[in-house]
């Protein structure tokens, strides 16, 4: 409706309206927001990424998160610590040894190392633990 009045929604707008289209179920909104701000030359920023990746989640969409997860890390896009947090707990539960070694290894580009690589030994036990069970 901004659009009908002539008022270009920012790239805040369409984070809210993507996580709001997460949190009632409606996937293929959200994707189609997505894809509109493609269309009118919104640029995605980290909040967008970070909020498409957890919505994936968030409705069992690992694979396509972890695809989003590549595409991050592919354009060098640095996310938050936090984030780099919540996403190797998010591997680790899948069990996805390999995403979280490269995860781990993308981390290191802009965190501590140390820090980086103890967070993962942590995670990768957790994930062998979680298997286990």
């Amino acid at each position: 409706r901004m659009i009908e009045f002539g008022c270009e929604p920012s790239v805040h707008t369409y984070n809210m309206l993507i996580k709001m289209f997460y949190e009632m179920g409606e996937l293929d909104r959200a994707a189609g927001i997505w894809c509109e701000m493609d269309r009118r030359g919104c640029t995605r920023d980290i909040d967008t990424y970070c909020i498409m990746i957890d919505g994936l989640f968030g409705c069992a969409k690992a694979e396509e998160a972890c695809l989003l997860l590549e595409e991050v890390m592919n354009r060098g896009i640095k996310l938050p610590y936090r984030k780099f947090d919540a996403l190797l707990l998010q591997l680790s539960e899948m069990g996805n040894l390999h995403a979280i070694h490269r995860l781990s290894e993308y981390m290191r580009r802009f965190y501590n190392h140390a820090m980086a690589r103890r967070f993962t030994i942590s995670q990768k036990k957790k994930s062998m633990n979680l298997r286990r069970t």
